[in-house]
């Protein structure tokens, strides 16, 4: 495990397995404004968008926070 992950482990209240389905597909329509590209979904096994993989979203690097709300945050 590496020393990040350790890390929120050990600062965790609990942590656990669970089963996910995680799938990969393609994306955008080949332009410039939208490039064709793979992304990962998350998925829980009730249906429910848990995390999106989009290299088309930018993210700050360091930025690292909790979702306000339900909606599937961006790995």
């Amino acid at each position: 495990m590496d020393s990040q992950l350790t890390s929120i482990v050990k600062q965790s209240k609990s942590a656990a397995v669970v089963p996910v389905i995680i799938v990969e597909a393609k994306r955008g329509s080949g332009t410039e404004n939208d490039p064709t590209r793979l992304i990962t979904e998350v998925w829980s096994t009730d249906g429910t968008l848990i995390a999106v993989n989009d290299p088309a979203i930018k993210i700050p690097a360091g930025i690292r926070s909790y979702p306000k709300n339900l909606e599937a945050i961006s790995l």
